[in-house]
């Protein structure tokens, strides 16, 4: 028999009081790992002969159902959404490509089960080699949804990309998925079943909560942006939130939801609680159901962005910046019908400005080091601050350069900025002069939640009869900075 543990009243108070402050068994948060049971990838690209590469992994020992949208760069309107089913350690890959119309569209090679079928689906149009693709859509951004900007097709040719686990599979769900051998080959057992399951008479149209237990994360993926022309390759590991939800969340493959704003800690009330790194410390902040965007969005804030630019005149080496904003819509967007419309940390609405934007300025700094080639000396010296607009669901910043005309020089981006024009130096974009509504209990993150990457391309045109092009990623620095009731946390 264990002995009898005895408490105080004031040891019992003390006991209980730690209890009110412990970690709650649930919450989104920005896995550093890179794993999670959502994924931002925070850009796509068919422009200026780019192809964009996808490789999606379920890393976990459960059968997965997900959701994959690829939303266009003007304002994040959908383009893309299909469900896939994963097998445990299962892989999907898939590839983007500016189709003959001038639209983005999708290939795969890849068995895995998907909904629509992304390879077999009748009257699908093909490649010469007889490979089938699925164009990306207008319509969300055309006709009776037009929000102002454009309508073209080379509209869905770039943005940023999100999968969302709705669930682990169970049952004669999960066992469609896995992999058997015929005729020497691997393919999953019946996905047939999985598409059936959607039509009009089928177990997921009566209840999609069939077979679907809650998520369980483990998912990572990469986007590759690929030139073999000029011999260039971009590869950009997508951003990872863990505990996104306590709850399935299966629905059709054209269906709105689970977005991000449908993020849930408690399956009770539905709040949803943010995790956020301090550095050595983290903070967590509940928002009510209605505002469970804000969770996200304050994962994701930082209060600044920095990097580097790298450029010279004769464009031999040119910089350019991606800034992902995937949150962004919800407050901008009023289709979207979010609480937070019009509210921190974006103010301004679709429309607001020309072309259906919606444009906010913030400050930036820069410091420069001008190389001198005449005299092989280096000057360093301070610019004036840039007012740098963030008008796009996901923008290319030109860095160091002029602006080149109507697409940017690297990426051949349309929803495109420029700062600055000098040959080398450091930027800093400062975001905290915007913060996240306040928490339930008040606490606030500096900044916007945006997702920052530094592409890098050198030209070297043929040196020995080779192609001697070169190209650099790296990730963008920015921190966390939080208070509460004006005070920091």
């Amino acid at each position: 028999m264990l002995p009898l543990l005895r408490i105080g009243r004031g040891r019992l108070a003390a006991v209980l009081a730690l209890a009110l402050v412990a970690p709650l068994a649930q919450a989104v948060y920005l896995n550093p790992r890179g794993q999670g049971q959502v994924l931002i990838y925070p850009y796509y690209t068919a422009n200026a002969g780019y192809n964009t590469l996808l490789s999606l992994v379920n890393d976990s020992a459960q059968a997965k159902a997900l959701k994959l949208r690829f939303h266009e760069g003007h304002n994040g309107r959908v383009v893309f959404s299909a469900n896939l089913y994963l097998a445990p350690r299962d892989v999907w890959t898939g590839g983007v490509f500016a189709a003959a119309d001038g639209r983005a569209a999708l290939v795969t090679d890849d068995n895995s089960c998907a909904v629509p079928d992304l390879r077999n689906a009748p009257g699908l149009p093909e490649l010469p080699d007889g490979r089938s693709y699925t164009p990306f859509s207008t319509a969300d951004y055309s006709g009776a949804r037009a929000d102002g900007g454009p309508a073209d097709a080379a509209r869905t040719r770039e943005g940023h990309i999100e999968v969302i686990e709705m669930g682990k599979l169970s049952g004669s769900s999960a066992d469609a998925v896995v992999f058997t051998s015929n005729g020497g080959r691997l393919h999953p057992a019946a996905c047939a079943r999985l598409i059936d399951a959607w039509r009009p008479d089928g177990y997921w149209v009566a209840n999609a909560a069939t077979d679907l237990a809650a998520p369980g994360g483990g998912l990572y993926g990469n986007a590759t942006i690929v030139d073999v022309a000029e011999g260039l390759v971009f590869s950009m590991p997508a951003t990872a939130l863990d505990g996104f939800s306590v709850r399935s969340q299966h629905s059709a493959p054209e269906s709105a939801h689970p977005n991000l704003a449908d993020a849930v800690s408690d399956a009770a009330s539905g709040a949803a609680t943010a995790q956020v790194s301090l550095g050595t410390r983290t903070v967590s902040a509940t928002y009510p159901a209605a505002r469970a965007i804000d969770a996200v969005s304050a994962v994701l804030a930082t209060a600044y962005s920095d990097g580097e630019s790298v450029w010279s005149h004769n464009s031999d080496v040119l910089t350019e910046w991606v800034l992902a904003a995937p949150t962004k819509r919800f407050y901008v967007d009023p289709t979207l019908q979010n609480a937070g419309l019009g509210g921190a940390p974006f103010q301004a609405r679709n429309g607001d400005q020309s072309g259906g934007r919606a444009c906010q300025q913030y400050p930036g700094r820069y410091s420069i080091i001008r190389n001198d080639r005449s005299t092989d000396t280096t000057a360093e010296f301070s610019a004036p601050a840039p007012q740098q607009t963030l008008c796009y669901d996901t923008t290319v910043l030109a860095v160091g350069g002029p602006n080149l005309g109507t697409q940017s020089p690297v990426l051949g981006s349309r929803t495109q900025d420029v700062v600055g024009a000098f040959e080398e130096g450091t930027v800093s974009l400062q975001w905290s002069a915007g913060a996240t509504a306040p928490a339930q209990n008040g606490e606030s993150f500096r900044g916007l939640p945006v997702i920052g990457w530094q592409l890098v391309n050198y030209f070297n045109g043929n040196v020995g009869a080779l192609m001697s092009n070169y190209s650099a990623v790296t990730p963008l620095r920015g921190d966390a900075v939080c208070t509460r009731n004006g005070a920091d946390c």
